[in-house]
């Protein structure tokens, strides 16, 4: 009777001392799927909705273009610079490995009309493959993102590979407050790591604030139509080149811009944005012997873009 009473306690005992100890042996993630409406995503997670990873920043689709006229590059000469690019998601799936995976495919292409006798010029540079994320997030506020994106980065006639990783690190203070910091590292490119570092913050309904780098962004809901809003960025990138005669291995490209525009919304499933640009910095590194370090024009420009969720 007596062995039976203490074998009782003791498995009494064995089990309140698992019941502490595997919350801490295992983390704890959030449950639930996330569907990109914030109204849903509020109510899903709470205390947890992210402004950084449950706020819709990315658009399901995404189409634009940009036309730069005249574009000065040093002794060079000019000429007009096209660019255009796509992004959409292929899939998105959540509760993947206590975490939500997603892919998008990308692509963004600058195409020189004229070339202004420079050699090592290509008629256009190219950036297009696919953004591989995977997230997770914990009780307690704190999510972890890797993410990797495979592709072209080169001259498009002489076609060179890539692949960009990148670790961030989030934190949400609340609803309407969130933290970011993590960088991309880009072996072999000119800046080879990327800050990733910045505020989101949605202290009402009306106004969004994304301060950081490499990208900035204000946005006021006026209503459920028009959406002014203003924007900073910054890019570098670097393109391999085919190395040939005269032509170096690759050329960096490095550009920082402020926009405002306004994104007109007639329905919750697309939007049209215009917005006007003005360079504050731009720069070029072609790796040649002569002026590889060259500043290009400071010139305004016009974009339009098409985003949808259909």
């Amino acid at each position: 009777m007596k062995s039976n009473f203490q074998l009782s306690t003791l498995n009494s005992q064995l089990s309140i001392l698992l019941a502490l100890l595997l919350p801490l042996a295992a983390p704890a993630f959030v449950p639930g799927v996330s569907t990109g409406d914030p109204e849903h995503d509020a109510w899903l997670f709470g205390e947890l909705y992210s402004q950084h990873l449950d706020a819709p920043r990315r658009n399901p689709y995404s189409y634009g273009g940009s036309y730069l006229p005249k574009t000065s590059f040093g002794t060079y000469g000019t000429t007009d610079v096209v660019e255009v690019s796509a992004d959409l998601r292929i899939f998105k799936f959540d509760n993947f490995l206590l975490g939500t995976i997603d892919l998008w495919g990308f692509g963004r292409a600058m195409g020189f009309i004229e070339n202004p006798d420079m050699s090592s010029l290509p008629d256009a540079l190219i950036e297009a493959g696919l953004d591989l994320g995977l997230a997770w997030r914990s009780e307690i506020g704190w999510s972890l993102e890797v993410r990797a994106a495979p592709g072209m980065y080169s001259d498009i006639a002489a076609p060179a590979f890539g692949c960009p990783l990148t670790l961030n690190l989030y934190f949400c203070a609340d609803p309407t407050l969130s933290f970011q910091i993590g960088g991309t590292y880009r072996p072999g490119w000119g800046i080879p790591f990327m800050p990733n570092a910045g505020v989101a913050w949605q202290p009402v309904d009306e106004i969004r604030v994304e301060a950081g780098v490499p990208r900035s962004k204000l946005t006021l809901f006026g209503d459920y139509m028009i959406s002014p809003f203003a924007t900073f960025e910054w890019r570098n990138t670097t393109y391999g080149l085919s190395g040939k005669d005269e032509i170096p291995d690759n050329l960096t490209y490095e550009e920082m811009f402020l926009t405002a525009g306004i994104s007109f919304c007639p329905m919750r499933t697309w939007s049209l944005t215009g917005e006007y640009g003005k360079f504050l910095h731009r720069h070029l590194n072609a790796d040649v012997v002569e002026d590889s370090n060259i500043d290009l024009s400071r010139d305004s420009f016009f974009r339009v873009m098409l985003k949808s969720e259909f």
